[in-house]
């Protein structure tokens, strides 16, 4: 893989990139505060998987309500990444984390006060603005500050603070909710939501931007039609999509319908799970960047962690539920794997085009997750109206992510054939 930007595109002077800071400084005052936000992103995330069964029996949802609501976070994360990849790109990820986080706390004051169906989407659907870009932001963030080298581990190592995000929703937030009411439970968030710009703001220093050439909009269009996005980043974000979808949710009913565990054993089961993705972004994030110093090509890994997720999903339909916890681990463990597809077209691309670019990137996630997050739940509801077991309707659910990522991973090996460069 060539570290050199395409033809035609400017490649940022790597050189003083610190800003003379120490890279203690920067780990403290950059990385961390914007780790910070991530964690929170993949804790409001994935708060539906633990709370499904309370919100609802208190307010008497359907399946396909349950992933209407819990996806309308996806939807408005969805609709904000292009805007928030130019005006990151234009006035710096702090400034835009900042004001986003505040929008953030506002939904979950909305999600709090909810009385029914249509106020919890909107508190959902503000939240998503609200965190979208809790990714993004760090991305670009680091980018910024820390050399090329670097991005492999460090992006990972900031999606290992998403899973510990995602394994805070699980027991902490189940005891929670055995101990108060569950309102209660998203005012406390709507206060830790402002914790975020609270520390951008009084902490980290801003960056001064890149010179910018050309029009933004060529700038996209320019990234989109690189052959490494168009091989690889649609199969990377299928994979990613099936991952959170059911790390976010599914994997959660599933248990509930599936095993007829306590409360507190599914609070466990959940936390295992997260553990293990934290785990695996870590080791994956170290890997890899061994892998590039050595010459090796990265995308070996996000393919075969795409087999391997496609795979996972097949087996947890045809073998026994005791045995879903191992599976559903690494079902989201694919996540880890075709994550990296950030770094690697940052990589490609250069710190210059990252905010547009990791915004294609996750406009193309997000919009694949709440497409996913939905379905699945028409498509179980579907099933089981028809006479079918709960069993069959998350079957069909799974075999059908299944065989995406199949004809994605199909799509990718054809890329890497024709080549990228």
């Amino acid at each position: 893989m060539s570290n050199k930007a395409p033809a035609g595109q400017v490649s940022e002077d790597q050189g003083n990139i610190s800003g003379g800071y120490s890279q203690v400084f920067l780990f403290l005052a950059v990385f961390l505060p914007f780790a910070l936000a991530y964690f929170y992103s993949y804790l409001v995330r994935n708060l539906n998987a633990t709370l499904s069964a309370t919100l609802t029996n208190a307010f008497d949802l359907s399946k396909a309500q349950l992933g209407a609501m819990t996806a309308a976070y996806f939807l408005s994360f969805t609709l904000a990444q292009v805007p928030m990849g130019l005006a990151m790109d234009r006035f710096g990820p702090r400034r835009i984390q900042s004001l986003l986080y505040t929008v953030a706390a506002l939904g979950c004051a909305c999600f709090a006060l909810a009385d029914g169906f249509a106020m919890l989407t909107l508190g959902r659907f503000l939240i998503g603005i609200g965190v979208a870009g809790g990714l993004m932001c760090g991305l670009k963030a680091l980018s910024l500050w820390f050399a090329r080298d670097r991005l492999y581990f460090l992006n990972n190592l900031m999606l290992a603070f998403g899973g510990l995000g995602a394994m805070a929703a699980t027991v902490p937030i189940q005891w929670l909710d055995a101990h108060v009411p569950w309102p209660m439970i998203f005012w406390g968030l709507c206060a830790l939501a402002l914790l975020v710009p609270a520390s951008l703001l009084l902490v980290t220093p801003e960056k001064p931007q890149l010179v910018r050439h050309g029009n933004v909009l060529n700038g996209l269009w320019t990234i989109a039609r690189q052959p490494a996005f168009v091989y690889l980043v649609p199969g990377m974000c299928f994979g990613m999509a099936s991952g959170m979808a059911i790390q976010s949710l599914w994997m959660g009913p599933w248990i509930d319908d599936m095993l007829s565990v306590t409360a507190a054993t599914k609070g466990w089961i959940l936390l295992t799970i997260n553990a293990f993705f934290v785990i695996t972004a870590l080791g994956l994030g170290w890997f890899t960047a061994l892998l590039a110093r050595l010459g090796l090509r990265t995308e070996a890994v996000m393919i075969g962690g795409l087999a391997i997720g496609g795979a996972s999903l097949v087996a947890l339909t045809l073998l026994p539920p005791w045995l879903g916890v191992g599976l559903f681990a690494l079902t989201i463990t694919m996540q880890n794997a075709c994550f990296l597809i950030y770094a690697y077209m940052t990589h490609r691309l250069g710190a210059q085009m990252a905010g547009r670019s990791n915004a294609l990137i996750n406009t193309t996630l997000f919009a694949g997750v709440w497409a996913i997050l939905s379905l699945l739940g028409v498509v179980i509801d579907t099933v089981t109206a028809s006479g079918g077991s709960l069993a069959q309707g998350y079957a069909y659910g799974f075999w059908s992510l299944a065989l995406g990522c199949f004809i994605a991973l199909g799509w990718a090996l054809f890329g890497l054939y024709r080549g990228l460069d």
